[in-house]
């Protein structure tokens, strides 16, 4: 009964699995942020290009300027086996106008206005996009902290069995089992 309400519930899902990726944005800035997206979390090439040259072919391009996306895919084009994506997201980055969460200067402090930045928005009214790069945390033992983990567990691991069998009980579930049906079977 599990099984097929597992392959008829993935019969209905799978439909609109296929619908979620209908249609691709028609706003070039959209699909600017998306290609600098790509490039942070190490996309393909092949996939980059092909969101810029949507990007530089959208109907809509408000918001984004055109000659800095033009001269990204120049540069991504240029460089052999994806030397320049560096550089290309920096000039995405610039023809969308967004910022990185890195830092914005110094913070006014409470009723001042910092001078050379535009004034600080609060809540819904930012309007920033914030795109991070790919976080890769090393995999395997890279350092001692690692080696510390690792001899705690396996410690605990010992521990703890040894500790499960001195201390369980001296009758097991079976024989326990066995001595109440003998019990009853007397009555």
């Amino acid at each position: 009964m599990a099984v097929l309400l597992l392959v008829f519930g993935l019969v209905l899902a799978s439909p609109r699995a296929v619908l979620a990726d209908e249609e691709e944005s028609d706003r070039a800035s959209v699909l600017v942020l998306q290609s600098v997206a790509l490039i942070a979390n190490g996309a393909p090439v092949d996939a980059v290009i092909e969101r810029v040259e949507d990007a530089l072919a959208a109907p809509d391009k408000s918001g984004t300027d055109l000659a800095l996306v033009e001269r990204a895919l120049r540069v991504i084009q240029a460089t052999p086996g994806g030397a320049g994506l560096d550089r290309a997201q920096e000039l995405l980055v610039d023809a969308v106008d967004i910022r990185f969460a890195t830092g914005y200067g110094d913070v006014p402090r409470p009723g001042e206005v910092s001078h050379g930045e535009p004034p600080y928005a609060t809540g819904a009214e930012t309007g920033m996009t914030a795109v991070l790069d790919d976080f890769s945390p090393a995999r395997g033992i890279s350092d001692g902290g690692d080696v510390v983990l690792l001899v705690l567990a396996a410690v605990s691991i010992g521990v703890g069995s040894i500790l499960a069998h001195r201390w369980r009980p001296p009758d097991s579930i079976r024989r326990l089992r066995r001595d109440v049906a003998l019990s009853e079977g007397s009555r």
